[in-house]
């Protein structure tokens, strides 16, 4: 039954590849039964939804998605005045979460693409991306073709214009539209390609990484805090180390880290390091202080005054030239490796790490294996 609906729905079809590489696990079962529920009841209403991007390029790769997306024609006053328990948040792009037990729902409506189509004329950095569109809009205003990609789990229909499943198999990211113009509306898109090449084993188009080379200088205008969210997003998950790898070498890692930590010579112990977390029992909120570690400690190693809280302040400091260091991770790593604690003013005005003892213990194992590598 699978294979008759990619046969009919799907533009890129390998028999071959798909047994192979089993990649036929699109079904109800494999997706969120709240997302379920959701795109169930805006349908009854009579609108489109399709479950979008990430969840369903990760089940056909034969990954586990983080979360489940939805897209729809209804607007976000439209979609909370059928789910009570729905709210809309954002301003640069609205979106509407809807609460299903103890699941949290992010719905988006059908976006138009509002940059200039004009392609001798570079667009600028996307301000806001709020103008609502139609299924054909929102395809074509997407990032990589491979996140391009809406199912219909309710008709069992898998739409991909724009060849996504076709990179899939072919291993390769591309972009949708010209490369620079879309790395220019939102340079945040180099980072991302990064990340999913090295996530999914893929390679980037040769016109994304010509596209990177000129463009990369732009990520110096992103907000701090977004490109935090980004360094967490690269390295708080198992293929961490390969992500490292290609950012590094595609020269993107001195916009997340600074030159100073993140030496050439460094990288190997860097990259180990980050391997070697992924494989530890850890707090989901210690991950982004341990990250942070990750980094710091072969500089630390190194340097022959590593006591030196001037030393530790300065590494600080250039990180946060880049991005947003919350000061809970600076406090908790300033704790273990030179034993300061917080100020009674600290404990009142941050929201410090919960359980020191589990996130100390993590540190001393990653310090170990530094030693030792």
């Amino acid at each position: 039954m699978i294979l008759n609906i990619f046969r009919k729905f799907v533009n890129y079809w390998s028999p071959t590849s798909f047994m192979d590489k089993s990649l036929l696990t699109l079904g109800k079962a494999s997706f969120s039964p709240g997302g379920l529920k959701v795109i169930q009841k805006l349908q009854q209403h009579g609108y489109q939804a399709f479950f979008v991007g990430g969840c369903v390029r990760d089940l056909l790769v034969g990954q586990t998605p983080k979360d489940f997306d939805i897209v729809t024609d209804a607007r976000p006053r439209q979609i909370t005045g059928l789910f009570s328990n729905a709210i809309i948040i954002g301003k640069r792009f609205t979106l509407v979460h809807v609460r299903w037990k103890d699941e949290l729902i992010e719905v988006a409506t059908f976006r138009k693409h509002t940059s200039t189509t004009d392609a001798s004329k570079d667009p600028e950095i996307l301000k806001h991306d709020n103008t609502y569109g139609t299924l054909q809009d929102d395809l074509i205003r997407r990032d990589f073709t491979l996140n391009a990609l809406y199912y219909d789990p309710i008709a069992h229909r898998l739409i991909d214009e724009c060849g996504g499943l076709g990179d899939i198999f072919n291993k390769v990211i591309r972009t949708i539209g010209v490369d620079e113009h879309r790395f220019t509306e939102d340079p945040v898109r180099m980072i991302r390609a990064v990340r999913y090449a090295a996530k999914l084993n893929l390679s980037l188009s040769s016109g994304i990484t010509a596209a990177i080379r000129k463009k990369s200088l732009l990520l110096a205008h992103v907000p701090k805090a977004r490109l935090y969210e980004e360094y967490l997003k690269c390295f708080n998950h198992r293929y961490a180390d390969r992500v490292f790898d290609l950012m590094f070498s595609q020269k993107l890692i001195r916009h997340l880290v600074p030159k100073t930590v993140a030496q050439p010579e460094l990288t190997k112990k860097i990259r180990a390091l980050l391997k070697h977390l992924s494989q530890l029992d850890t707090l989901k909120d210690h991950i982004p202080a341990l990250i942070t570690f990750c980094f710091l400690l072969p500089s630390w190693l190194r340097t022959s005054t590593h006591q030196n809280l001037a030393n530790f302040n300065e590494c600080i400091y250039s990180f946060n030239s880049l991005i947003s260091i919350p000061r809970q991770v600076d406090l908790a790593i300033k704790e273990f490796l030179l034993g300061i604690y917080p100020s009674a003013e600290e404990q009142h005005r941050y929201r410090l790490l919960s359980k020191m003892k589990l996130f100390k213990h993590s540190c001393q194992s990653l310090l170990k294996f530094a030693q030792k590598s």
